[in-house]
């Protein structure tokens, strides 16, 4: 009986402090900073014209690092990641608004491509959700990888997240930081959660959000900020979660089916992102003196996966498997 006692006070003490480990927290800010130089560019013109290196430098006329092309419900589209941070500004100074829509600034831009930049390009044509497309019947698997090992290998790969999956959630993370974080919620920042990026998502799993105050909550019980109080912590979240739903559906470009299920256990805000398959949850967490469930999870995921590539590649055979 003791020693059961002693072994849960160090399972107890190992989970507390693995985070300071691993960084996770750290990944994640140096993530969302890289994602602050990508932008998001739709190619209005006919279908003979298209998105290629030369034809992004000359339209905006600064220096692109990286840069992914995709098609899309038969739209064709970019995402450029910039030299520098300041190149943001300097192309969205150039851009107008659409003649009825709301002069707000964001990264997603629409603009035409000519017919003679249809040019092939020195970069692979990216797709979304390759492990759907490309999925093999049982016998066709047994027939191509012979032995178990390449068999977890291949599957393992084609249920991982590619590149531009990954780039494009966190530039949603980014740009919804950007609307949602820059007036009633300053004091805010969005994290990500889940298996979606813990290492273990495909690109049919949702993107999980979740905002999260910045300092301590109540940091001074003598001075305190006017507002209109509520019933309870429920209510307070369920009417954050309310304003964010509007802020999205009138601000935010390119989503769409924002719904809010303020009645479940977790209340959240589901939204579809329009120019790939990425359905997106968003939940708020008020309170400073409780950890996220969610997010406490995903470090401690982080942390399995990076013991071993074995773990991994299990997790996620379990997975294909359950399907």
């Amino acid at each position: 009986m003791q020693s059961h006692i002693i072994h849960r006070k160090m399972l107890h003490n190992s989970r507390r402090t693995f985070t300071d480990r691993i960084n996770f927290k750290n990944l994640i800010e140096t993530n969302k900073n890289d994602s602050k130089r990508l932008m998001l560019v739709e190619n209005l013109s006919a279908k003979n014209s298209t998105i290629n290196g030369n034809s992004l430098r000359e339209r905006f006329n600064v220096k692109i690092d990286n840069f992914w092309t995709w098609n899309y419900r038969r739209r064709n589209f970019a995402l450029i990641q910039l030299n520098q941070i300041d190149d943001v500004a300097k192309i969205q100074s150039i851009c107008g608004y659409n003649f009825h829509a709301l002069p707000i600034r964001t990264r997603m831009i629409e603009t035409n491509f000519s017919a003679v930049d249809h040019v092939p390009s020195s970069k692979s044509h990216y797709e979304l959700g390759t492990n759907v497309k490309k999925s093999l019947s049982c016998s066709e698997l047994k027939d191509r990888f012979p032995t178990n090992e390449q068999l977890i290998v291949h599957l393992t790969e084609m249920n991982s997240l590619n590149e531009l999956d990954i780039m494009l959630r966190y530039f949603l993370i980014t740009q919804l930081e950007e609307i949602i974080c820059q007036s009633v919620f300053a004091d805010f920042n969005i994290y990500p959660f889940g298996s979606s990026l813990a290492g273990l998502g495909d690109s049919t799993s949702d993107l999980d959000l979740a905002l999260l105050h910045v300092h301590q909550w109540r940091k001074n019980a003598n001075i305190n900020f006017a507002m209109p109080e509520l019933k309870s912590e429920r209510d307070q979240t369920q009417q954050c979660l309310s304003f964010i739903a509007e802020i999205v559906r009138n601000f935010m470009p390119n989503i769409s089916k924002v719904n809010r299920i303020l009645r479940a256990r977790i209340p959240i805000v589901k939204m579809s992102f329009d120019l790939a398959p990425i359905e997106i949850d968003v939940s708020i967490e008020l309170s400073a003196e409780n950890g996220h469930h969610g997010l406490l999870m995903a470090d401690y995921l982080h942390y399995c996966v990076s013991q071993h590539v074995n773990i991994k590649q299990f997790l996620l055979f379990l997975k294909y498997w359950y399907r």
